[in-house]
């Protein structure tokens, strides 16, 4: 049996098909992000895009709707003394702001048209609130030496990724269908309280723990 090695901060963890890393291991990394889980009737809608889109052929792994959020900040592996840290700052920055309303808006890539690597949709509302709430969370994170990105914060809901490069023609089909994609009514999407979360990765898929909720203030 191969030896396993600890991955460094930041770094993905490779698995082996013999053996996954132990989740309850001690010396196990935990791969943690900050995000909003979103209600059930967003969750459906996404799931019915991923249905509808799917028919398309594309090359893109769609996104389990059950697994779908508003991340606020990805964090990375740390152990789990940095874990109990972020688990007990979490709520008292919540409590600093107050509750807010997003609503659904439309369909679009990242990073270009002609490449795209991720689809998404995109929020309209209170954003403000949400760059108050995403950049509090964020000097949060730096007060307890966590690195944070530096690039502007664009929030948007994954609703698949691209398995593999395609060419600036194709990608520019797969722009122009999601911009002209009927979706229906905006939804209400409550910002109430936001959570920290380790994710399980395994050859069955991600599946996310809440480790801690933070409740905004009303």
């Amino acid at each position: 049996m191969s030896e396993r090695t600890r991955s460094k901060p930041g770094q993905r963890r490779k698995f082996t098909k013999e053996r996954p890393p132990d989740p309850e291991d001690v010396e196990t990394l935990w791969r943690l992000f900050i995000a909003v889980q979103l209600p059930a009737e967003v969750m459906e809608r996404i799931g019915a895009i991923g249905a509808r889109l799917a028919e398309k052929n594309w090359p893109v792994r769609w996104t389990d709707p059950t697994n779908a959020h508003l991340t606020l900040h990805f964090i990375g592996e740390v152990d789990q003394s940095r874990a109990e840290l972020l688990r007990m700052a979490l709520p008292g920055e919540a409590a600093k702001h107050q509750a807010f309303t997003l609503e659904t808006g439309g369909l679009g890539v990242y990073p270009d048209r002609k490449k795209p690597r991720v689809l998404w949709m995109g929020l309209d509302g209170e954003t403000e609130r949400l760059e108050a709430l995403h950049g509090g969370v964020g000097r949060m994170l730096q007060q307890l030496d966590f690195e944070v990105e530096a690039r502007p914060y664009s929030p948007h809901i994954t609703i698949g990724r691209l398995r593999e490069q395609i060419g600036a023609e194709r990608g520019m089909t797969i722009w122009t269908t999601l911009r002209g994609f009927q979706l229906g009514a905006p939804l209400t999407v409550p910002i109430e309280e936001v959570t920290l979360y380790r994710s399980h990765l395994s050859h069955a898929g991600s599946r996310y723990e809440a480790l801690a909720t933070g409740k905004l203030r009303r």
